[in-house]
């Protein structure tokens, strides 16, 4: 407005002084006086962001549960307006006068990390980007079931609503500055460490899982997992427990099942303690019945090549990988392979929340294809009542005219006898589920700002387990990999 107004002027004023080029003159300087005031006056500003879409906050999404050493998403739970603030800066030399405002949004909120009291947080990504933990306005809650408010969310919501998220570590940003963010809240992920070791055990995590789910504590037996040692694992929550237990015991194989009114959960790799007789079953079955009858998977029927999807350990980023592996034919352990294996095209792929080292996780691929292999072969038969305390998950040695044959129950049902359907089984088959002893590396500063819950504690197992039951026809079956066997599932009210 100002610069038209003044080259006018400008021009009339040129003109009486010198006709002619006078007014050019006077219409030019006019508008650079103009110009420089309009720019003055027009402040130009940063448009605000009031909104928080750059994190995750949906209703009713799940809070994961992590395990060992992983990286987790966090949750928005709660937040402030953002605060702004302004700024004038100068023009620079050679630039047409004025200043310029530029305005600083901070932002005050809370993001839930994951369910269980935990041991410390070591590294927090913004939008991908590693921050300096030193340097960030924040304050982390460990998840203790006593933990208090937080006294910034005090301060806003009133003591009488503001929510302590016992159970749940969060942290809370005070006084975020968003200029590198895009004046947004960011993405936020976190380094999770469950225990000091960074590690943790097979039983811990099953019977966690099993409480979450509400099964009665003392009705699980996880003393056969302990030894088994997990480096990381995440449970998103929206899965039933079954979903969650059935990858960690294909993969680190082992089963679950009913015995005594418990959930047993038992390590595979023994080697059978009893040998059933072709008497034992003939005697159940009758002098004229099949003693007992075995079905065998055809090899092309087998799959060749197994993928599995995982989080490396090795890499410092968490990304996720897939190893494969492909079905041996020859060689190794399994020598009176067929080549036929070359002749199917059969894949099995594998998607699991666990973080290990690569080499652990294709070796554990090719155990899920021996798996595969020695279990092609299904039993059924029927023993005599000296048999009742046979149940699934035993193995044991089928001899037959002197040939020795080793088979791993899967199902039981009773009807004056016993009737059972095995597996065929090989314990150096899981060779690979002996774990390696825990890390005892010290787990690294946290490098946090003080918190009104500063003591880091280390998860405790805790010993809980649930009711196992049986099916409609009175029979027990049993969580596992299964292999190509016939069990499957965990009972109870899990």
């Amino acid at each position: 407005m100002a610069g038209s107004t003044l080259t006018i002027a400008g021009a009339i004023v040129g003109n009486m002084i010198l006709p002619g080029i006078g007014g050019m003159i006077g219409a030019a300087a006019g508008g650079m006086i103009g110009g420089a005031i309009d720019q003055s006056m027009a402040k130009p500003r940063q448009a605000a962001q009031m909104d928080i879409t750059g994190v995750s906050s949906v209703e009713g999404s799940p809070i994961p549960r992590a395990f060992g050493k992983v990286r987790v998403g966090g949750m928005l739970v709660w937040a402030t307006r953002f605060n702004r603030s302004s700024g004038s800066s100068h023009a620079g030399k050679g630039s047409p006068a004025g200043t310029s405002t530029t305005d600083t949004y901070t932002a005050n909120f809370a993001v839930a990390i994951c369910l269980g009291q935990i041991y410390n947080v070591t590294r927090v990504w913004f939008d991908g980007k590693e921050q300096n933990l030193s340097t960030l306005p924040w304050r982390l809650y460990y998840g203790s079931t006593s933990q208090t408010a937080d006294s910034l969310i005090v301060a806003k919501e009133g003591a009488a609503w503001a929510p302590a998220f016992r159970g749940i570590c969060y942290a809370v940003f005070e006084g975020l500055d968003l200029t590198n963010v895009g004046n947004r809240i960011p993405q936020v992920s976190f380094e999770v460490w469950s225990t000091s070791a960074g590690t943790e055990t097979m039983d811990n995590i099953v019977s966690t899982l099993c409480s979450d789910a509400g099964v009665d504590t003392g009705l699980i037996d996880v003393t056969d997992i302990a030894s088994i040692t997990v480096s990381g694992y995440v449970y998103p929550g929206s899965q039933t427990v079954r979903e969650a237990i059935a990858p960690l015991a294909e993969l680190y194989g082992f089963d679950g099942f009913e015995s005594g009114g418990n959930v047993v959960f038992k390590r595979r790799g023994a080697n059978p303690t009893v040998t059933v007789a072709l008497a034992d079953m003939t005697a159940a079955s009758g002098p004229n019945a099949d003693p007992f009858t075995i079905e065998r998977q055809q090899e092309t029927d087998l799959d060749a090549l197994m993928g599995v999807s995982f989080v490396n350990a090795d890499n410092d980023k968490y990304w996720q990988e897939t190893t494969y592996v492909r079905r041996r034919v020859d060689g190794g352990k399994r020598e009176r392979r067929l080549r036929l294996a070359h002749a199917t095209r059969r894949h099995a792929a594998r998607s699991v929340t666990i973080n290990a080292p690569y080499d652990e996780i294709t070796a554990r691929a090719q155990m899920l294809l021996d798996d595969e292999w020695v279990g092609r072969e299904h039993l059924t038969t029927t023993l005599g009542p000296d048999w009742l305390g046979i149940e699934p998950g035993d193995s044991f040695t089928l001899d037959v005219n002197g040939l020795l044959r080793g088979f791993l129950v899967v199902r039981t049902s009773y009807s004056g006898a016993v009737e059972i359907q095995a597996r065929s089984y090989e314990p150096s088959a899981y060779d690979i589920i002996i774990a390696p002893a825990p890390t005892t590396s010290t787990q690294p500063a946290a490098g946090t700002t003080p918190t009104t819950d500063p003591t880091p504690v280390t998860t405790t197992p805790v010993d809980i387990g649930g009711a196992g039951g049986t099916d409609g026809g009175g029979n027990t079956e049993s969580l596992g990999a299964g292999g190509s066997g016939v069990g499957g599932d965990i009972t109870g009210g899990i």
